[in-house]
């Protein structure tokens, strides 16, 4: 049986192997700063992309786990990469979420 974090990372490697094949280019996994992480940081065409992962056992669609917390926690993140990776200065910026129910795979672009 898997624990959370062991979850975790199987969803984000799962995530990962999903935009490559989409062609995104992935930047960086697991962007910590204090407070806050950013799960998946990828590039597409002139777009970066901070990336949301939520392995589950059972996809609600009805339901969105991210809270007012928590984006405001990623967009601090977001921010601080940005800041401190002046190549993506001229970048346009989008936050998506995926969702993973063992292989089945829902892609939220735009998602907050």
């Amino acid at each position: 049986m898997l624990t959370n974090y062991k979850a975790g990372q199987f969803g984000e490697l799962i995530a990962k192997f999903f935009l490559r094949l989409k062609f995104y280019k992935i930047i960086s996994s697991r962007y910590k700063i204090k407070g806050a992480e950013i799960d998946i940081i990828a590039k597409k065409g002139n777009i970066v992309i901070f990336v949301e992962v939520k392995y589950r056992k059972k996809i609600d669609l009805s339901f969105h786990p991210i809270t007012t917390q928590q984006l405001t926690r990623i967009r601090r993140a977001a921010e601080i990469f940005l800041a401190h990776n002046k190549l993506y200065h001229n970048c346009e910026i989008r936050f998506d979420y995926i969702e993973i129910e063992l292989f089945k795979i829902r892609h939220i672009i735009n998602a907050f």
